[in-house]
């Protein structure tokens, strides 16, 4: 089914610990053997002088990390949400199975999705014009003010939310400006069909320590999940609802 948009998403989920989890440094030797199975593993990585490891797949388009400060995963290239969803109902399949690895000193539950989106026929120059027609009360009075031309635009937003907060950046970005800067050159992004698009990262996070202690963590993240592309879907929605 053909649609009038393409996009290509990063994301990242990370569980920070408020105080380091030593028995890590124990067990994690049985982890790896038992990660390796469980996901099919085929890429192993040491991060911070052993306190961490990342195991992958082949191309390293699929990442679990789990160590003394933080655990998570990260998933490259994908163009949907729901990939997310399993991969984080997998994540908490290894730590419920596992058992050995459970911090509870949570301090900070994160996911942070970099998005590349592209409308049909809404050029570069075409996005850069709405994020003007938006954001700035009037570019020209602007450009006067600083005796300067506008080279490039981008606009950054911290959200209150009633389950979290949320840091948003967008912007207009070429395809080989955001491999520059954020995806680096996986293979899955050099081949993404269209030049340029909007470029956001939005990180939809809880760090309320106290609050997070009476919380699921599996619930928390997935409940991020549905209010940071609501927050995308609502942003999309308010962008191009004016731009006709």
């Amino acid at each position: 089914m053909s649609t009038d948009y393409n996009l290509i998403i990063r994301h990242t989920l990370e569980i920070r610990l408020e105080k380091r989890f030593f028995p890590f440094f124990d067990i994690k030797g049985k982890m790896i053997d038992f990660v390796l199975k469980k996901i099919d593993g085929q890429t192993i990585r040491w991060e911070n002088n052993s306190s961490r490891f990342d195991i992958g797949n082949k191309d390293l388009s699929e990442i679990f990390f789990f160590g003394i400060a933080n655990y998570g995963l990260q998933i490259e290239g994908v163009d949907n949400f729901e990939v997310l969803k399993s991969k984080v109902d997998l994540l908490y399949s290894i730590l419920d199975t596992f058992g050995e690895y459970n911090p509870q000193s949570i301090v900070r539950i994160g996911t942070k999705s970099s998005i590349l989106y592209h409308r049909q026929g809404k050029g570069f120059d075409a996005i850069t014009q709405i994020f003007k027609n938006r954001f700035l009360t009037s570019d020209s009075d602007f450009e006067k003010a600083v005796k300067s031309k506008i080279d490039d635009i981008g606009f950054s937003f911290d959200l209150v939310h009633d389950e979290g907060k949320a840091k948003i950046q967008t912007g207009p970005m070429t395809k080989l400006e955001a491999m520059a800067k954020v995806f680096g050159d996986h293979e899955k992004y050099s081949t993404f069909p269209k030049d340029n698009g909007i470029f956001f990262e939005i990180d939809f996070y809880r760090d309320d320590k106290d609050e997070i202690k009476t919380l699921n963590p599996k619930d928390v993240v997935k409940k991020n999940i549905e209010n940071l592309e609501e927050i995308f879907e609502g942003f999309l929605s308010y962008f191009f609802s004016k731009s006709k």
